[in-house]
Protein backbone atom coordinates (compact mmCIF):
# COMPACT_ATOMS: atom_id res chain seq x y z
CA UNK A 1 0.00 0.00 0.00
CA UNK A 2 1.11 3.53 -0.69
CA UNK A 3 -0.25 6.98 0.04
CA UNK A 4 -2.08 8.46 -2.98
CA UNK A 5 -2.67 12.21 -2.65
CA UNK A 6 -6.01 13.66 -3.74
CA UNK A 7 -6.14 17.30 -4.86
CA UNK A 8 -8.79 19.67 -6.14
CA UNK A 9 -11.88 17.93 -7.54
CA UNK A 10 -10.74 14.52 -6.28
CA UNK A 11 -10.26 15.77 -2.72
CA UNK A 12 -13.56 17.65 -2.77
CA UNK A 13 -15.61 14.70 -4.01
CA UNK A 14 -14.11 12.12 -1.67
CA UNK A 15 -13.55 14.37 1.34
CA UNK A 16 -10.02 13.08 1.95
CA UNK A 17 -6.61 14.54 1.10
CA UNK A 18 -5.08 11.08 0.63
CA UNK A 19 -5.99 7.40 0.55
CA UNK A 20 -3.91 4.27 1.05
CA UNK A 21 -4.08 1.99 -1.99
CA UNK A 22 -1.94 -0.25 -4.15
CA UNK A 23 -2.21 2.16 -7.11
CA UNK A 24 -4.06 5.17 -8.47
CA UNK A 25 -6.10 2.78 -10.60
CA UNK A 26 -7.29 1.02 -7.45
CA UNK A 27 -8.44 4.38 -6.03
CA UNK A 28 -10.61 4.89 -9.13
CA UNK A 29 -12.15 1.45 -8.58
CA UNK A 30 -12.79 2.15 -4.88
CA UNK A 31 -14.47 5.51 -5.54
CA UNK A 32 -16.95 5.48 -8.46
CA UNK A 33 -17.30 9.27 -8.11
CA UNK A 34 -13.73 9.63 -9.37
CA UNK A 35 -14.21 7.04 -12.10
CA UNK A 36 -17.13 9.11 -13.42
CA UNK A 37 -14.89 12.17 -13.95
CA UNK A 38 -11.68 10.31 -14.83
CA UNK A 39 -11.21 12.29 -18.08
CA UNK A 40 -11.07 15.55 -16.10
CA UNK A 41 -8.40 14.24 -13.72
CA UNK A 42 -4.62 14.18 -13.93
CA UNK A 43 -3.52 10.79 -12.63
CA UNK A 44 0.04 9.85 -11.66
CA UNK A 45 1.52 7.05 -9.56
CA UNK A 46 1.32 9.16 -6.40
CA UNK A 47 -1.54 11.60 -6.94
CA UNK A 48 -4.93 12.25 -8.49
CA UNK A 49 -5.81 15.87 -9.14
CA UNK A 50 -8.32 17.89 -11.08
CA UNK A 51 -9.27 21.54 -11.18
CA UNK A 52 -12.18 23.50 -12.61
CA UNK A 53 -12.93 27.20 -12.96
CA UNK A 54 -15.37 28.66 -10.45
CA UNK A 55 -18.20 31.06 -11.21
CA UNK A 56 -17.50 32.90 -7.96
Amino acid sequence: MKKISLRGLAEGLIGLSYVNAKSSKEVLELYPELKAIEKKLTITDVSISGFAACDG
